[in-house]
């Protein structure tokens, strides 16, 4: 799965939500967020040979 930099902002804001609502959730929201993120970090990279 690839992320663009749009899906990591709306990922990112969902698990802010989600902790300030019910604390298992923003847990698990928090997790996948940071997989996006780091996703994205290798795609990027990967894209311009850092």
């Amino acid at each position: 799965m690839s992320y663009n930099t749009r899906d990591v902002i709306i990922f990112s804001r969902g698990a802010i939500e989600a902790m300030l609502t019910n604390r298992g959730e923003g847990i698990v929201a928090t997790f996948y967020g940071m997989v996006a993120v780091y996703e994205q970090a290798l795609l990027f990279s990967s894209q311009h040979n850092i």
